[in-house]
């Protein structure tokens, strides 16, 4: 029956030795309360075939699913291998999950309140999926979040989707599921520095989202640094690799240097808000020694990150507020525009 409603199809292969494929789970995240994720409409593995008769109408007996092979011959010497050994991979049902929250990647925010506000209801997302469903996502990224445009709101509010490599936590607070999940340029420093017997935090989707915010910030907001040193910084936080032979530490050098002394943020002049709130939180993870007293267990504690970034949001809307209000423009930032990577979506748009 069709309902004139937009909605987005996922079409994939879920392997079946995972706990739950992800509509079982949003079904969950949305029973206990969950903000910020997609709505469902539907999920389920589709079948081999359809019976010949209209309405379609499967039972048990009839419901065989659509599901690879390739384990079946792993061992066959056409089979491809790696260096000699036969890859390891699972049996993978065909799977499809409709969601009726459809939006724009998290890449197309507007400026910095927009991606502030997307962020923050990331966050909270994630504390909620945390104390409500007892589960991390482990894989917060920048493809992961989209925006979502809510009536007539100034700015769209962001939603974290793909929950398939989520897992519980135990008493801990910890992820049942061992080992490294997620998309390496925005795996936190703990987790991309470790052995495969380390599990998830939630601290460790927070940092996650803090690194997606710093790498929207580099590509997409408006700073003082040529192309020059924004790529070099860039490559020193998500993409360098030391020592080239280690692969566990592709991404973790540049982040832990930043987290020392934030030589690799501290000189961008973003709007001075966000300026703030990134120093901030960045001392929060990492205190100097100097503020080691002031900021100690701040980190551990989400309230206060809640509070930093509840707080500069509000700032940040309201002057965008002042700024459409015709209100003079020393209210905001002075920032010298000498490399803007992306220009306004819309004219006489701010991105600020």
């Amino acid at each position: 029956m069709s309902t004139h409603n937009i909605v987005f199809l996922k079409d994939t292969w879920w392997s079946l030795e995972r706990c739950s494929p992800e509509g079982t789970i949003l079904e969950e995240l949305l029973a206990d309360g969950v903000e910020h994720v997609p709505g469902l409409v539907w999920h389920g593995v589709i079948p081999s075939t359809l019976p010949d008769q209209d309405p379609c109408v499967l039972t048990d007996d009839d419901f065989e699913i659509q599901v690879t092979m390739y384990c079946d011959y792993v061992q066959e010497p056409w089979a491809y291998s790696m260096r000699g050994n036969s890859l390891l991979t699972g049996r993978r049902s065909h799977y499809r999950l409709v969601v009726d929250t459809v939006g724009y990647p998290l890449e197309s925010f507007s400026g910095t309140a927009e991606l502030l506000h997307a962020t923050y209801n990331v966050f909270h997302a994630l504390r909620q999926a945390f104390t409500k469903s007892s589960r991390l996502h482990r894989d917060v990224s920048l493809a992961n979040i989209i925006l979502v445009r809510e009536g007539d709101a100034a700015v769209r509010r962001g939603v974290l989707i793909d929950w398939d490599a989520s897992a519980p936590v135990n008493e801990t607070g910890r992820s049942v599921v061992l080992g490294v999940a997620g998309t390496y340029p925005f795996i936190s420093l703990a987790m991309i520095q470790s052995s495969n017997d380390r599990a998830q935090t939630l601290l460790d989707d927070i940092e996650s989202l803090i690194y997606v915010v710093i790498y929207c910030a580099y590509l997409w907001l408006p700073h003082d640094r040529n192309k020059e040193d924004l790529e070099y910084c860039v490559y020193q936080m998500f993409d360098a690799r030391f020592p080239p032979s280690e692969y566990r530490l592709i991404h973790g050098r540049g982040k832990a240097i930043n987290l020392e002394d934030q030589r690799y943020t501290s000189d961008f002049h973003w709007p001075q808000l966000f300026r703030d709130w990134l120093s901030t939180v960045l001392n929060y993870r990492a205190p100097p020694f100097p503020l080691i007293a002031e900021f100690e267990g701040k980190w551990e504690d989400p309230e206060h990150l809640d509070e930093i970034a509840l707080r500069t949001t509000i700032l940040v809307l309201a002057q965008r507020n002042l700024y459409r209000s015709h209100i003079k423009a020393p209210l905001l930032p002075a920032i010298a525009l000498v490399y803007t990577p992306r220009p306004p979506q819309s004219p006489g748009q701010l991105l600020d």
